[in-house]
Order: C-alpha cells, then structure tokens, then sequence
C-alpha cells in the first residue's frame, strides 16, 4: 500500500528479496496520499478497495510523501490528520477478519525536484523536503510502536 514510485518498483525489489515462498503484490497508486482529506487521498483509489479485499498476511505501507506537498501538509494540523488516517487505515486493514501484519514505512529522502531555479519549485522542494526528511522519520515508528504494529 502506497505511492508508486517510477523505475524499479519498492514491490519489485521486494519480491526479488523474499523469493518464491511469498507473492507480492503492488497495490501502489502514483500521487496517493495518506490523509482523507487530500487532493490524491489512497483512500479513493481502486487500489486500497483491492488492499482491504485482498487478504495479505502481511501489508506494507508507505505514504507520505505526498501528503507533504502543498496543499496537502497543514503545519498545524498536518501530523495529527495523517496520525489519525494511519489509525484509521490499521483499522480498516485488521478489520476484515483476517489479521495482517502491518508495517509502517518511512518514505524515502526527499531530493527535491529539478529546475530549483524556479522559487515556486524550490518553495515546494523546501516545505516537502521539511515533512519528508526531517518530521516523518520520527512520526512513522511512533504511529506504529503506538498502534503495536509489527
């Protein structure tokens, strides 16, 4: 469960480490994000209808980063939105009779966008490489060691 990234796909890659004994299965939708109320929310994609019917021993989910792009992360309000959908996703994902082993992931470090000459771009860089590097490193593992995830 998460935001697709392109080239060598994080399932891909995953796939290849576990071997034959596990199927993996990309449930990633580009752009998604994990607060409801975003402009890309995975809560509205065909994808997490998929994650909730699929039956997984074990859920992956990484998102973040988008939920860090403007308009998406509220200084204010942005930690505690996406705590409660991360809630609200466990909860959903461990309430469909079986239940899943749900690992929360950091996204990746954030780099930043080409053409950093452009102040709206290094604007966004900025507000995104904040949440993404600096804030969600320390807010994913609290979630989880709060939810008792695995």
């Amino acid at each position: 469960v998460g935001a697709s990234e392109a080239g060598m796909t994080y399932p891909a890659q995953l796939q290849r480490m576990l071997g034959e004994h596990y199927i993996v299965t990309n449930l990633g939708a580009c752009a998604a994000a994990m607060q409801q109320h975003a402009d890309t929310p995975y809560w509205k994609r065909l994808q997490w209808q998929a994650a909730q019917k699929i039956r997984a021993d074990i859920v992956v989910v990484m998102l973040g980063t988008n939920d860090a792009r403007p308009p998406n992360w509220h200084a204010v309000t942005g930690p505690s939105q996406y705590e409660a959908d991360c809630k609200a996703m466990v909860g959903a994902l461990s309430g469909s009779g079986k239940s899943p082993a749900i690992h929360f992931v950091v996204p990746p470090p954030f780099y930043g966008h080409s053409r950093p000459q452009d102040h709206r771009i290094a604007a966004v860089n900025y507000a995104v490489k904040s949440v993404v590097n600096e804030l969600l490193p320390a807010l994913v593992p609290r979630i989880a060691k709060d939810l008792a995830l695995a």
